[in-house]
């Protein structure tokens, strides 16, 4: 059996106070968040208010309808060797245009100028300021058959308000073992992107 060293017939309990306040404060001030701004054209000095003190991750949006890279969102960045700088890191305007040009014929191998009006593309503030190189070109030609073509840009044309981009594609088609021109009407199918 094992011996007894403590014993005691007597249970204290001791109480809390009757009443606890918890006092507390808003502690010092800690790094804000990231914060959005925007102004006319790429972010800079010229178009954030001197007032403003930018941070490391804060945003920037291109509100300016005539620029290149209207409507694109910058972060400030801190980039090794150089500092902070603000990177365009996306576009709110898709600028994309896709459709199905049906009914082509080619002729000699060719079709077009398929006319694409440049306000199917872009806000029309933009449309005096850019050139055919702005633009990637997608596209493929319905058949059987395998083809093989090309494509050609012309030069942005047409009156104010009329601007278009003049497409003009090529192709061969193999057709027992050869190459010939396309016949029949054929469905041309476009993707076309800003960059």
């Amino acid at each position: 059996m094992a011996e007894v060293v403590l014993s005691t017939d007597d249970l204290l309990v001791l109480g809390g106070p009757e009443t606890v306040n918890v006092e507390v404060d808003y502690g010092p001030k800690g790094d804000r968040g990231s914060l959005f701004f925007a102004g006319n054209g790429e972010p800079g000095p010229l178009t954030l208010p001197s007032s403003v003190e930018t941070k490391v991750f804060d945003f920037y949006l291109n509100t300016q309808q005539s620029h290149t890279n209207f409507a694109s969102i910058y972060q400030l960045l801190t980039i090794p060797g150089t500092g902070t700088q603000w990177q365009k890191i996306m576009s709110l305007l898709p600028n994309v245009y896709a459709v199905n040009k049906e009914s082509m014929s080619f002729v000699n191998g060719s079709v077009g100028p398929i006319v694409i009006p440049l306000i199917n593309l872009i806000p029309s503030d933009m449309v005096g300021s850019v050139t055919a190189e702005n633009f990637n070109i997608q596209y493929s030609i319905s058949g059987t058959n395998p083809i093989a073509s090309s494509l050609s840009v012309g030069a942005i044309g047409g009156g104010v308000g009329t601007e278009s981009l003049p497409i003009t594609i090529y192709a061969k088609e193999l057709v027992g073992g050869e190459w010939v021109s396309p016949s029949g009407a054929r469905t041309i199918h476009l993707f076309i992107s800003m960059v």
